[in-house]
């Protein structure tokens, strides 16, 4: 149910729980043995360490960056 509660959560509308959406960062390189250069340079390690943050927090949804790890 986490994409719909999410965007049930974006529309104002009642949800029978907060939607948990993470954000990840460089902590999901480390799950897989990568620094957060590894994952912002390359898109394979990022992908995989995202799948592993999906599989081990379950989380509503996940962004795959925000602008502090850019910066």
């Amino acid at each position: 149910m986490g994409k719909e509660l999410v965007i049930k959560a974006l529309k104002h509308e009642k949800t029978d729980r907060v939607p948990w959406v993470p954000f990840a960062g460089v902590h999901a390189g480390k799950l897989k043995g990568y620094t957060g250069k590894d994952i912002l340079k390359d898109t394979d390690k990022l992908v995989e360490s995202l799948l592993e943050v999906n599989e081990l927090y379950m989380p509503d949804g996940m962004p795959i960056m925000f602008d502090l790890q850019v910066e």
